[in-house]
């Protein structure tokens, strides 16, 4: 048995002995905090590959059962048979304010906590302060998504006291909550499932901003990213978030997306090249193959069915990077661009951070003038194609044939609903 599995055979042992020893259960804030008192050290969330003690406890269905409560959860040990007889005594057994409570009973469920509980007892209080509270993307949606339970259970209201950490919890939480009432075993409770990203906010009219440009078709279809604090910044924490959290085992085989799930509009992510890349899937090729539009980088690529993996909530507050855009203040010379004016196009923009000066938006398309900043001369790149044969000027810009055919942030993508995004630290 590899070091991980270990720690995760001995964490179910103690957790299952935490919560046996709540009557009531605990919050997952109060688990962690019940924990760190306990054993000295704070969970090991990021050992195992979670990022939340709720998606933790998700992972473990036959040791924790996790109750809605309140727009809340409260998390219930399911006990086994060394613990059953444990279970039935704390049951009778009347609710306490006291951490001395908790202590004993939980020694009396597991006599291997006893060695930590001494060694954490003896160490000073701020050696084993619990951290303040804090929401996790995971909690936060909570109470509008319900986390996709197998079945909608509507109680009347049951009652409640108040316990040691000043949390309200039911006497009798079993009978509000029958046990069929558990999150769905195949689906993470943080899949996203049923939800779209958003765009960016328009750019205003006039000003200027630092692109770069991360896909070419032609001067009349092509993608930008913006490069700044707020976007670009974000978009590469993100990614090397999701390498490290989707590169890991137990995480993979967890968000593997379910064959019910693979259809066009369904959002997600892909492994490219050892790198995570949020994604939605434009069509189901074979049983093997989908066509997925990355919504940061804006290409369409085939990958196996294999590589799609669940995108989990805390990786949807991000707008799509992708911006849809063609070049202002030109067009092809004969109705259709040539491939040596998209060549031509690419080497003018190369790899190199641009700046764009936004003109309008026609249909949905983002229509800008691009400059390059970096040589000695500003080179203003519809002027140089101009100039070179491969571009008319126009006074008014014509609409992206190419974007008119297929945009798939268009069918995919909902309007922004963050107006000030660009502005938030």
């Amino acid at each position: 048995m590899s070091k991980q599995a270990q720690l995760m055979e001995m964490l179910k042992k103690d957790l299952r002995s935490l919560l046996i020893a709540a009557k009531g259960g605990l919050s997952p804030a109060r688990l962690e905090h019940e924990y760190l008192a306990m054993i000295g050290k704070p969970l090991p969330l990021r050992d195992l590959g979670f990022r939340s003690t709720l998606e933790l406890v998700a992972d473990m269905p036959e040791v924790v059962r996790v109750c809605p409560y309140k727009g809340t959860f409260i998390l219930k040990a399911i006990a086994d048979e060394s613990t059953k007889g444990i279970a039935e005594l704390v049951a009778k057994q009347k609710s306490s304010r006291s951490r001395k409570s908790w202590a004993a009973r939980a020694r009396v469920a597991s006599p291997s906590l006893t060695p930590q509980l001494g060694r954490a007892c003896r160490q000073p209080t701020t050696a084993v302060a619990a951290p303040a509270a804090r929401m996790t993307p995971l909690e936060l949606y909570s109470e509008a998504e319900s986390f996709h339970l197998t079945a909608e259970v509507k109680s009347e209201p049951v009652e409640t006291e108040a316990v040691g950490d000043g949390l309200q919890q039911p006497q009798d939480l079993e009978q509000s909550f029958p046990g069929k009432l558990i999150l769905t075993a195949d689906m993470p409770p943080d899949a996203v499932q049923d939800r779209s990203l958003c765009k960016l906010p328009p750019l205003e009219r006039g000003c200027l901003v630092a692109v770069f440009v991360s896909l070419i078709i032609s001067p009349s279809q092509f993608y930008i990213q913006l490069c700044t604090r707020d976007t670009s910044g974000k978009l590469q924490e993100m990614m090397h978030e999701m390498r490290l959290l989707y590169s890991h085992k137990t995480v993979s085989d967890r968000y593997v997306l379910p064959e019910s799930s693979v259809h066009p509009g369904q959002l997600c992510c892909v492994m490219v090249l050892g790198w995570w890349y949020r994604a939605i899937i434009h069509r189901v090729i074979n049983h093997q193959e989908v066509e997925v539009f990355c919504t940061d980088y804006g290409n369409l690529k085939t990958v196996q069915k294999s590589d799609l993996r669940l995108l989990k909530w805390c990786y949807l507050k991000l707008p799509a990077q992708a911006i849809p855009c063609s070049l202002a203040g030109v067009q092809p010379t004969q109705g259709t661009w040539s491939s040596a004016a998209a060549l031509q196009f690419k080497e003018l923009c190369g790899s190199n951070i641009l700046v764009g000066l936004v003109d309008e938006y026609v249909k949905g398309v983002l229509h800008l003038f691009l400059c390059d900043t970096s040589t000695k001369e500003d080179v203003y790149i519809h002027q140089v194609l101009s100039n070179r044969g491969h571009a008319a000027i126009c006074k008014e810009n014509v609409p992206s044939q190419g974007f008119q055919e297929l945009n798939p942030l268009a069918l995919y993508v909902q309007p922004s609903k963050q107006k000030e995004f660009l502005q938030e630290e």
